[in-house]
């Protein structure tokens, strides 16, 4: 799922709780259904499911971020998937 990685890469995680895997897609078309059928192949995948079990993957959404990441910003993976179908609508903050 991570290509270019070093198979023998390793991370170490150093916090309180549940660790968080943010993907930020930079000029992403709306429209376009090909990150749509990618993220879909990608649920599917053992990789996708090992990391889940180890970490909350989420997806950034760009509107309203400013120059940071913000809590209220970032919401699951499938979620951000579901919202391309029906495009992306302001979350209640």
């Amino acid at each position: 799922m991570l290509s270019g990685l070093d198979k023998d890469f390793e991370a170490k995680l150093i916090c309180d709780g549940r660790p968080e895997f943010i993907f930020v897609f930079v000029n992403h078309y709306p429209e376009s259904k090909v990150l749509k059928r990618k993220l879909r192949v990608a649920f599917e995948t053992a990789e996708y499911n090992e990391l889940s079990e180890k970490c909350d993957i989420k997806a950034a959404i760009s509107s309203g971020m400013g120059y940071g990441l913000y809590g209220d910003c970032m919401i699951p993976l499938e979620e951000f998937s579901t919202s391309l179908k029906k495009g992306i609508k302001k979350r209640r903050l």
